[in-house]
């Protein structure tokens, strides 16, 4: 509705139901008298495990009820209120149904008839808050206590006996994972709309996330997972574009630039560092890097047998083995000690040190374009200014997951190559190849992309 005093209001309402299902049998004969008769019928029944046979029915559904409602003042004050009620299949009935509200708000400051400023065409400040629910993270039928079917042999084997057993306990108490999300930001337009800047800053947390929770092995049963994980993300954006026009010559640049960090907050506890990649610990981002410091390599078994000598208790990995060309681990502290990972603790990870994480940074795209008597030319640089990844040994490592080392292997430690990339090459030996720094490597990259198409008329390009 258009009023015309100035005012404008819109609504929206809506439904949507969701229904899935999926059925699958399975059917499988061993020993079959016939090998070249491919029949479920001619088996060997005289053993009763040559049979087996199981299906599968996995099915979930949700409904929501969503509103809208939009409003404005002569084109200057926006606001927009959104709410959605989901209810879903995966929850127990005492648990399915949840409202998640959202709001946003903007305000055009050229348009205020006291905005005088020439050069600004739009000016305009804007703020949002909203929350969105996660079902899909659930299992189909968590709140209820699945019975699971299995046999075992009795007597001599000839009969099979039934089992009927609960693996996992029941949860009643799970509900969604709610994502909040903020946001304020700023659009701005200069020259008629030729240069435009958008910026925004955001911080989003997702709460009630499930996480394993940990209870005492004699409860005799697995343990249902518990929404009590809480993931902290924040980052912001900015692009900026241009648009002109010079004689005959169009040109057209736009720039974007955004970055994103996140952080663990909780996780049922969870702490464990161990070597490599750490998908998940308390207090540190996603995907962090856990490896050990190297200061090149052994030149020789004596030179390694002296170095044990003036830091009595040093030990490196295959201690028996450690020759010319191994890897030299870095023993944090005080060197007295075998190379590990402690009580495999933030704050006590022995040798292990942190090492960043694999979240890409710094994220930008470029695009320039001109367009000349119908002839349109375009690049794109697109990449990522900061990144960390580590090489998993399998794929690193020769005589591991390969019969034979691959090309990039042969720089490896002889006496006429000490400042080899790898360690000497032997079979068996990925002591060498633990997560280290030797192995982390910078994954920032840009990579450009360029295309150029003629007008030849109506509805022809070459």
């Amino acid at each position: 509705k258009e009023f015309t005093s100035g005012h404008n209001l819109s609504a929206l309402l809506g439904t949507t139901f969701e229904s899935y299902r999926s059925s699958s049998m399975t059917t499988k004969v061993k020993n079959l008298s016939y090998e070249n008769l491919f029949s479920l019928n001619y088996y060997d029944n005289s053993d009763p495990n040559n049979t087996d046979v199981e299906d599968y029915i996995g099915t979930w559904a949700m409904n929501s009820y969503f509103a809208r409602v939009n409003y404005s003042y002569k084109d200057r004050y926006l606001f927009e209120a959104n709410a959605r009620y989901d209810g879903s299949s995966r929850l127990d009935p005492s648990n399915r149904w949840h409202l998640f509200p959202s709001f946003s708000a903007g305000w055009r400051l050229d348009k205020e008839d006291w905005f005088k400023v020439p050069v600004i065409s739009n000016l305009k400040v804007r703020a949002s808050w909203g929350q969105l629910g996660n079902g899909a993270v659930l299992g189909y039928y968590d709140y209820l206590a699945l019975i699971n079917a299995s046999s075992q042999p009795i007597g001599d084997g000839s009969l099979l006996e039934s089992i009927y057993y609960q693996s996992k306990l029941a949860s009643k108490d799970k509900t969604w994972e709610v994502i909040t999300s903020t946001n304020v930001g700023v659009d701005l337009g200069l020259f008629d709309g030729k240069l435009n800047v958008s910026a925004d800053y955001y911080w989003k947390t997702n709460d009630n996330m499930l996480a394993t929770v940990q209870l005492p092995s004699t409860i005799g049963i697995s343990a249902s997972q518990a929404n009590v994980g809480k993931l902290k993300t924040w980052g912001w954006e900015v692009e900026v574009s241009y648009n002109d026009r010079f004689g005959d010559v169009d040109f057209h640049a736009a720039f974007n630039l955004s970055d994103s960090q996140n952080k663990l907050v909780s996780y049922s506890g969870q702490s464990t560092v161990r070597e490599g990649v750490n998908s998940l610990i308390e207090g540190y981002p996603l995907n962090t890097i856990w490896a050990y410091q190297t200061n090149g390599f052994w030149s020789s078994r004596e030179e390694y047998e002296d170095y044990k000598l003036e830091n009595p208790g040093y030990q490196s990995f295959e201690d028996a083995k450690v020759s010319a060309g191994d890897v030299r681990y870095v023993a944090q502290g005080k060197a007295n000690h075998t190379i590990g990972i402690g009580n495999a603790k933030p704050g006590d990870s022995g040798d292990l040190v942190h090492m960043g994480d694999t979240s890409p940074r710094f994220i930008y795209g470029l695009t320039l374009g001109v367009n000349w008597k119908g002839l349109d030319a375009s690049v794109v640089f697109q990449g990522v200014g900061k990144r960390n990844v580590i090489y998993d040994s399998a794929s690193i490592c020769p005589f591991s997951n390969t019969s034979v080392p691959l090309e990039h292997m042969t720089d490896y430690w002889t006496e006429n190559n000490k400042d080899a990339r790898f360690p000497r090459m032997y079979d068996d030996g990925k002591f060498n190849y633990r997560p280290s720094d030797k192995w982390v490597e910078n994954a920032a990259y840009i990579r450009p992309c360029c295309a150029w198409k003629r007008d030849s008329g109506p509805g022809h390009h070459a």
